[in-house]
């Protein structure tokens, strides 16, 4: 998909500072005056020692975007970059 935000998640302390961890996509819903965009994440599981994969975690953020709204708890880690998110889009996906 080529009209799309994306904007990864970094570890902003500890001695893994810098890393990235998670994803967080914003893309146009076309044909839809009332939602004219949708946006999903992606977040690693470091304690289960899952390590950050660029396109799965694109893919996974895409598809909580188009799919069904997740029902699992947003990382803090995540909600300052979906605030942020949330008004690029706004500006960005304008009528």
């Amino acid at each position: 998909m080529k009209n799309q935000l994306v904007q990864y998640v970094k570890i902003n302390r500890g001695k893994l500072r810098g890393q990235l961890r998670g994803v967080v996509i914003a893309v146009p819903m076309k044909g839809n005056e009332q939602e004219r965009y949708r946006i999903g994440w992606s977040y690693t599981n470091l304690s289960a020692k899952d390590s950050f994969d660029k396109e799965m975690g694109l893919g996974i953020a895409l598809g909580r975007a188009l799919g069904h709204p997740c029902q699992k708890t947003i990382p803090r880690d995540v909600v300052p970059i979906l605030s942020s998110m949330k008004e690029r889009a706004e500006r960005y996906f304008k009528a």
